[in-house]
């Protein structure tokens, strides 16, 4: 897998979106209703950011979620069940 580009924090949840995208919009709000901590980044702002995320997730959509550093492969539907079961942090991102 290529490194991470340089400037990504991957720790805690990171959602990687677009700006006109309804299911990142969605997961965004659901999660700040929750107080749930997580970076958003807009892949549309650098095409390496674009390519890495294409090679880590094998996916050419999003959302797409990583926990610390580790993809999150079932989307948000897995972020929810993480959110549930206490493995996401509450509060603001570190």
């Amino acid at each position: 897998m290529m490194q991470t580009p340089q400037g990504l924090n991957m720790q805690g949840l990171v959602l990687f979106g677009m700006p006109v995208c309804a299911g990142c919009d969605q997961a965004a709000a659901w999660l700040k209703s929750h107080g749930f901590a997580f970076t958003k980044y807009d892949v549309t702002t650098s095409r390496a950011v674009i390519s890495w995320l294409q090679q880590a997730t094998g996916q050419r959509t999003v959302p797409q979620f990583f926990l610390n550093g580790q993809y999150v492969s079932g989307g948000f539907n897995q972020v929810m069940q993480l959110a549930a079961s206490g493995h996401i942090p509450r509060g603001r991102p570190s």
